[in-house]
């Protein structure tokens, strides 16, 4: 890959990364709330107005309105701009380390999943269910195309085929990771 384009693929992942940002936004603020991620368009949680879209620009429209609603003057959360901000590092990291890869792709999503249950938990105290549950499906779907290392795997599948390797190492790994949590 040429240097022009690796800086094409860098700054794109960031751009990507501050739009996605954007969307996580609406994640963390209505899945807790029983709210479509899809439908009605962004709107003021204080006055209801509906966000035109000049006003809806990752990080730009923030520092624009002063981190302030147009409509109503109420105070936009900070946490607006970090989560845009930081999903964008995050892509732009992703891009440095795999470049436009399947790996990649898993990445961002694991990524955007765990920036949106991050923020839930510190807002609302929960990890909804549409997150952990589906980013479990998420992960295991990927386990069987993007190899998961590990040694338990290999040792205690010895001879099997290296999907189920990957599986075991997704399932062990989950299990580690959330078993304290659960209990």
């Amino acid at each position: 890959m040429t240097p022009d384009w690796q800086i094409f693929c860098t700054v794109a992942a960031g751009v990507f990364g501050l739009l996605l940002g954007s969307f996580l936004n609406v994640c963390v603020y209505r899945i807790p709330r029983n709210i479509s991620i899809v439908r009605p368009r962004s709107f003021c949680p204080h006055c209801e107005r509906q966000i035109p879209w000049y006003d809806n620009l990752p990080l730009l429209s923030y520092a624009n309105l002063k981190g302030r609603c147009r409509s109503c003057e109420e105070a936009i959360g900070v946490r607006y701009p970090l989560v845009e901000l930081t999903t964008a590092v995050l892509f732009t990291g992703i891009a440095v380390r795999y470049g436009w890869t399947f790996l990649a792709l898993k990445w961002a999503l694991f990524e955007s999943i765990l920036v949106v249950l991050f923020c839930t938990d510190l807002e609302d105290r929960i990890l909804p269910d549409e997150l952990t549950l589906g980013g479990t499906v998420i992960g295991v779907i990927f386990a069987v195309f993007v190899m998961v290392p590990g040694s338990f795997g290999e040792l205690l599948l010895v001879g099997s085929k290296a999907v189920w390797q990957s599986l075991f190492n997704a399932a062990l790994g989950a299990m580690i990771l959330a078993g304290p949590i659960w209990l």
